[in-house]
């Protein structure tokens, strides 16, 4: 009994009580909310951008709360076909709002807060484990404070939070720190099952979010030897129960990632493993001077000879790191966090080796240090040259903390501006990173969108010069030659990019407008079906179907599409219209009506349709 005892009470007392009064963990942590809505607050109208469309608006499986085992159900082209707790939570906002992205943006930012606050917690605790406690027990509050705050307030971070689809990296980074968070609790706790068992469903639902929770077993291990636990027998005494837990969600993890094949990427391994450590690099300089921001770099590959310096440094930094985690340094642990985060993208050759979200979580580590660092530097520099200003250092802290923090906050909202508008974004992707043929691609479909089609065939021209190879940059420069009432070089144009990619589903579709225009309808409607095979979910290629079928006097069959379209798409006005005009043409005057009717709810503009339902209404009258 006495040796149950011993064992309680050590576990207990490896957290020794902070004698920090100021501030006090409520107003920390209210700090720390405030000052995240104000530097958020101006993203909340920001619209659905790139593959927010396909992953947000194109996905049938968040139309309905109802069913779960949607969730699991996504198609294997989606991007969340293995990520069943983000769909669960775009299910929520689209119940809420539907294609309106102002909740999605407020779930993201609840999301942030909530990384925010669980990282206080961690810091805090941390700095008051018996390895740190004498040194910062009068500080761990206001040190974790500093930490969560800069963290929260980056301008680096906000691709991982206004951009909307990346509440895969966010939702991913809050699972990750309350794995570690419960896990702390699990050692110091009495009851230790509890958050052991929380700290396992954590990291499960993380398994559902994001591929790269994979390494918070790891860190979590590493945590513990560090701080807590001096040997492996220890470890396995007090935590075997905890890593079998985590265990069996890597296994979990694993399975699903092999069930899902391989990431498709057009480059070797070889090639991405040398620009990684340029990436990395780059990373590091924006954690320290956040300027410019980039929403899509468009990272070309490195060649040995360019990537030896960076490999260098990066070797010499993993080498230090590891000289640091045999010594047991404290700083190793952070070094771990950074390297470990970033290890699955880095290693897993991926399409595009350079993403600012990906700093979401590893960017912690660059804050802990600045922080921490500072508050070191500060104290020894003051006592050896201000000896008699000591007592007034605290408030100095305090006020270059809010100078940076405001810095970083206004930074932060200055970014979300750039957010606020898709052509804003695209232009300033363009401007910063001038040979992405991705950029100028997504420019060109921004300005599409607006009608400045000029600008867009221009962009698009851009595109295929420098990437000759695109096949959604021809598909949509034909559009705009077609509207441009050039229907021979828009279907020269489509052929091509059919030929570069047989399965463009936009090339199939518009090349069945363009001949349909053309007066080859029967060629057109071989085209419009293709488009559907390759993907059904289409409300735009359904609503074209269905209006050739109308002009065809295939009323039944253009009704059906037509009702395909708007399950698809409830708001789409022109699918209406035309179903609308279907209906009218059967006789079913009474249905027609309420189509109109949606329709014109929709699209006020639509002259023609508001005729007809004028002469509909006057008849039934």
């Amino acid at each position: 009994m006495s040796a149950k005892k011993g064992k309680r009470i050590k576990r207990i007392d490896s957290l020794i009580p902070s004698t920090d009064t100021f501030p006090p963990i409520p107003f920390a942590a209210f700090l720390i909310i405030i000052a995240s809505i104000i530097a958020y607050s101006n993203s909340f109208q920001a619209p659905f951008i790139f593959d927010d469309l396909t992953n947000i608006l194109d996905n049938s499986s968040i139309r309905s709360i109802a069913d779960i085992r949607k969730f699991f159900l996504v198609p294997s082209v989606s991007g969340l076909w293995d990520r069943p707790v983000i769909n669960f939570t775009l299910a929520i906002n689209y119940a809420l709002t539907g294609e309106n992205s102002w909740s999605y943006h407020v779930g993201n930012l609840f999301i942030h807060i909530l990384s925010a606050l669980c990282l206080l917690g961690i810091i805090r605790r941390t700095l008051l484990t018996s390895t740190l406690a004498e040194r910062y027990h009068h500080t761990a509050t206001s040190l974790a404070l500093g930490s969560a705050l800069l963290w929260a307030l980056h301008p680096l971070n906000t691709q991982a939070v206004t951009y909307v689809i990346q509440r895969c990296e966010s939702l991913m980074g809050l699972f990750y720190l309350l794995t570690l968070y419960c896990s702390i609790r699990s050692w110091v706790s009495t009851s230790a099952n509890t958050w052991r068992l929380l700290a396992v469903l954590f990291f499960l639902l993380g398994v559902g979010t994001k591929e790269v929770i994979i390494t918070a077993p790891f860190v979590v291990l590493a945590y513990e030897w560090i701080f807590l636990h001096p040997s492996l027998k220890e470890i396995w005494r007090h935590s075997r129960f905890l890593y079998w837990g985590l265990g069996s969600g890597v296994i979990v993890l694993s399975i699903i990632v092999l069930a899902g094949g391989t990431v498709t990427s057009s480059v070797s391994p070889l090639q991405y493993w040398q620009t990684e450590p340029q990436v990395i690099l780059h990373y590091l300089r924006l954690a320290v001077w956040p300027h410019p921001l980039c929403f899509d770099y468009g990272w070309p590959m490195a060649s040995l000879g360019e990537a030896i310096p960076a490999i260098f440094i990066l070797l010499t930094m993993l080498i230090g790191s590891l000289w640091l985690f045999l010594k047991k340094s404290p700083f190793a642990f952070l070094a771990i966090w950074f390297f470990a985060v970033l290890a699955p993208t880095s290693i897993v050759p991926l399409p595009d080796p350079a993403w600012e979200y990906r700093m979401y979580l590893p960017l912690i580590a660059i804050a802990v240090i600045a922080v921490i660092g500072f508050y070191e530097l500060s104290g020894k520099l003051t006592k050896r040259f201000f000896p008699d200003k000591i007592d007034g250092l605290r408030w100095t802290r305090i006020f270059l903390l809010v100078i940076v923090a405001c810095l970083l906050g206004g930074a932060t909202w200055l970014r979300n501006q750039t957010y606020r508008q898709e052509m804003t974004l695209w232009q300033d992707t363009v401007i910063k990173r001038p040979q992405n043929s991705r950029a100028h691609l997504n420019l060109g479909a921004a300005l599409d969108r607006t009608g400045r089609i000029n600008e867009a065939a221009a962009e698009y021209r851009e595109t295929i010069s420098l990437d000759p190879r695109s096949d959604e940059a021809y598909a949509n420069l034909g559009f705009n030659l077609y509207r441009m009432g050039k229907p021979a070089e828009a279907i020269e144009l489509f052929h091509k990019s059919l030929l570069l990619n047989p399965d463009n589903v936009a090339a199939h579709s518009n090349l069945g407008i363009a001949l349909w225009g053309s007066g080859k309808k029967e060629e057109a409607y071989r085209y419009f079906k293709k488009a559907l095979q390759l993907k059904a979910n289409q409300p735009q290629v359904h609503s074209n179907l269905g209006c050739a079928l109308n002009e065809m006097g295939r009323y039944d069959e253009a009704v059906s599409h037509l009702r395909e379209a708007i399950y698809w798409n409830p708001h789409f006005a022109e699918a209406h219209a035309n179903l609308g005009y279907s209906l009218e043409s059967k006789g079913l005057n009474s249905e027609a009506v309420l189509h109109y009717r949606e329709a014109l709810r929709q699209n006020p503009e639509l002259k023609e349709i508001r005729q007809r339902l004028e002469k509909l209404t006057r008849h039934a009258e």
